[in-house]
């Protein structure tokens, strides 16, 4: 069987991506627009309690430190986060994979 550039170039990234797991790469622009819709869900009454914002809001300030300070998208950090975008995942299935390039 031959494979034509585009096919193997496709195999290569869907390998990358299932060794990278659940994460995609987020450009800063893009990154921003999601934190400020983030913001607003967590904050105007959507089911989410004080103790959750609280855990939401201690975890992103600690990964935004962690990666500023070191790479995290390697070593135990970065297989913890898989883990826990696994274990969210099994509580909302229906939750969308957004893809982010």
């Amino acid at each position: 069987m031959k494979l034509t550039k585009q096919q193997l170039k496709k195999i290569i990234q869907e390998e990358l991506k299932e060794a990278n797991g659940a994460f995609d790469k987020l450009r800063g622009g893009d990154a921003k627009k999601q934190g400020i819709a983030q913001t607003k869900q967590v904050s105007h009454g959507s089911g989410i309690n004080d103790a959750e914002r609280g855990i939401i809001q201690k975890l992103q300030a600690q990964l935004a430190d962690a990666a500023q300070k070191g790479n995290i998208t390697s070593g135990k950090v970065f297989q913890l986060a898989n883990l826990l975008s696994q274990e969210l995942q099994k509580i909302n299935p229906d939750a969308p994979q957004e893809e982010q390039q």
